[in-house]
């Protein structure tokens, strides 16, 4: 398969995307977070906890992830769950906004 062609969106989480700047200075390094597939949502921190669970047998066909956000983390676990087919709830607290 090309290296730019991806079957999932877990596949494309990597820290790989800088831009390097000269002319201003001492040269730097730039992250380009634009360019993660899901915005600034944690969707690396997603990856990470799915895989973790996965790779120490903790998930089944039968596992509902329940996760309490407001945010950025919920959502993302919501993509890699509903990538993987693993059922999820995100319990959000009604005094958020």
């Amino acid at each position: 398969m090309d290296e730019s062609m991806y079957e999932n969106i877990s596949d494309i989480v990597h820290d790989q995307a800088f831009l390097k700047v000269s002319g201003l200075g001492q040269p730097f390094f730039l992250k380009m977070e634009s360019l993660n597939p899901a915005g600034s949502i944690k969707l690396k921190t997603a990856v990470g906890l799915i895989d973790d669970l996965q790779g120490r047998g903790l998930i089944t066909a039968d596992t509902r992830l329940i996760e309490s956000s407001s945010g950025n983390l919920g959502v993302a676990l919501a993509m890699i769950c509903a990538e993987r087919g693993i059922s999820f709830t995100c319990v959000v607290d009604p005094n958020s906004s």
